[in-house]
């Protein structure tokens, strides 16, 4: 199978626009990825209608999960099991109800957890509901 080509991390001018444009003041890079609606390979663009703020700090749905569905749906096109426009359309609307289509599954299959992350997995007892990308 053959894997998504890595995308370089957009320019530093272009992330602090994106972050503006969400409202996001202060935030650290480690706090999140500046991901493609649309990823590049599935036709999308470095346009900053095409970017958005995706949290990795999220319990359940966060950026590496994304991650996850992109590569899936790159290989379903490339290998003709998925048309483009379709593969495009899903994960430009809902991409969590999409990762749930293509994986088959409620949950991610791999949970993608940043070290000291507050909320791990929601064990504190507070918060243990899935969050849902912005």
């Amino acid at each position: 199978m053959a894997h998504e080509e890595v995308v370089g991390e957009v320019s530093t001018s272009l992330r602090q626009e994106v972050l503006q444009n969400y409202g996001i003041v202060n935030a650290q890079a480690s706090e999140y990825e500046i991901d493609y609606l649309i990823p590049p390979g599935l036709g999308g663009v470095e346009a900053i209608s095409n970017l958005w703020p995706e949290p990795y700090t999220s319990p359940t749905w966060n950026a590496h999960v994304k991650d996850d569905l992109e590569e899936r749906l790159h290989e379903m096109v490339c290998d003709g099991e998925l048309e483009l426009s379709a593969a495009q359309r899903d994960i430009a609307t809902d991409w969590i109800a999409a990762y749930k289509k293509y994986f088959h599954t409620d949950r991610p299959l791999t949970l993608h957890l940043r070290v000291g992350a507050v909320d791990f997995l929601g064990l504190d007892g507070a918060n243990s509901a899935p969050h849902r990308a912005a």
